[in-house]
């Protein structure tokens, strides 16, 4: 009994001293779109740390979604889901309607156009959330449908993809992934060992993110990115002996 007062005691201490946000609602839904101008840098919505916009689950999501992404490919987000675009200009916010739904949640209705003379609109509704002391997106919601569900369903595809090819011997095993050799919904990197998919990654941010070289002129590096070794190439090819 004293154990659960203590900790009764505990959670309303930390109830009492949770920070709330600094700004409203609106607020942080204004600043967030004020960014989007030919001469300012529009925040990330991958993003992680104290920098992002989004709510954990948000970053979990992607987070997930970009580990089951091939090296060199481009995962799920390539959009920003703020903007419902891939390109803008001087994006102009014409509205923002709030309704909140209780201390820590809220619905910003929010219309826009792209590109200040673009005549079409653009209306979404930015899911917000309060997190340490901040609002973020939790989700955003437009006519291509939710934000959130679309990563974790790609996800989904994925894991069961994945979880498809599983047998309970290797022989099996190795035979179903021939069997499904060109069927691009699992990521060959998630069925091999773990320091054969730690070694392509640490080679692929320092060859290509780090190198100059035109990919022309790295076309053998290109291979161990690109091609999936299991039919093309060699594990040895990563590994000094």
């Amino acid at each position: 009994m004293k154990i659960i007062l203590l900790f009764l005691a505990a959670l309303a201490s930390f109830t009492v001293h949770a920070q709330p946000p600094s700004q409203t609602v609106e607020q942080t839904v204004r600043h967030i779109y004020q960014n989007y101008k030919s001469d300012a840098t529009a925040p990330y919505f991958g993003e992680t740390g104290e920098r992002a916009i989004t709510s954990a689950r948000i970053q979990q999501a992607l987070t997930l979604n970009d580990n089951l992404t091939l090296p060199g490919n481009i995962g799920w987000l390539d959009y920003d889901p703020v903007c419902d675009c891939q390109d803008f200009g001087d994006l102009v916010l014409e509205s923002v309607a709030i309704t909140q739904t209780d201390a820590d949640h809220a619905d910003a209705v929010v219309r826009f156009r792209i590109f200040k003379d673009d005549k079409e609109k653009t209306t979404q509704t930015l899911k917000m959330v309060a997190e340490n002391g901040r609002w973020v997106i939790d989700d955003i919601v437009s006519n291509h449908g939710s934000v959130l569900q679309a990563v974790n369903s790609e996800n989904e595809k994925t894991l069961a993809a994945l979880a498809s090819l599983q047998k309970e011997q290797p022989e099996a095993f190795v035979a179903e992934l021939f069997e499904h050799i060109a069927d691009y919904s699992w990521p060959w990197t998630w069925v091999v060992s773990d320091s054969y998919r730690q070694a392509v990654n640490a080679f692929y941010k320092t060859t290509f993110k780090t190198a100059n070289n035109p990919d022309e002129d790295m076309q053998i590096e290109r291979q161990f990115i690109y091609d999936n070794p299991i039919c093309f190439g060699e594990e040895s090819l990563f590994f000094t002996r």
